[in-house]
Order: structure tokens, then C-alpha cells, then sequence
């Protein structure tokens, strides 16, 4: 189901691709609507992992982790 909100997420454009790869993984920006006032409105991530996207899908806590990638190739 991840897979699926990510392939919206794309097509909505809440997702973007960078068109560029490290260490042969797409990167993509991310970007969120914020709801803390303290914060600016629209946070965005870049250079984010595929994973990393998915893995805020499940939670809604996005947090860098290049872990989730070795713990993928396994």
C-alpha cells in the first residue's frame, strides 16, 4: 500500500524526482504541508531515498536514514 500512496505521491507532485542517483538510488524531494506555527508552512526535503519516503508513509516522522537502504538490499 506505501508503494501505491508513493506512486500519488508522485503524480500529485508532493514527490519530485531529482533526476539524479547516488550510490545507484534515485533521489527525490519531499515536500509536506507543516502544521507546527513555529515552522515555515511547507517543509521540504531533498536528496530523500525512496525508502525514506515510504518509510514517512508508514510513520508520518520523516528522518534521513541511509540504514533503511542496507537493511533493504539484504
Amino acid at each position: 500500500m506505501s508503494k501505491l500512496i508513493f506512486m500519488w505521491m508522485l503524480a500529485t507532485g508532493v514527490v519530485q524526482p531529482m533526476n539524479e542517483e547516488h550510490e545507484g538510488h534515485e533521489l527525490y524531494i519531499l515536500c509536506i504541508e507543516n502544521d507546527e506555527s513555529d515552522e515555515p508552512p511547507t517543509i521540504c526535503y531533498e536528496h530523500a531515498y525512496e525508502e525514506e519516503i515510504l518509510y514517512y508513509i508508514e510513520t508520518g516522522e520523516f528522518q534521513y536514514n541511509d540504514f533503511l537502504l542496507t537493511n533493504k538490499d539484504k
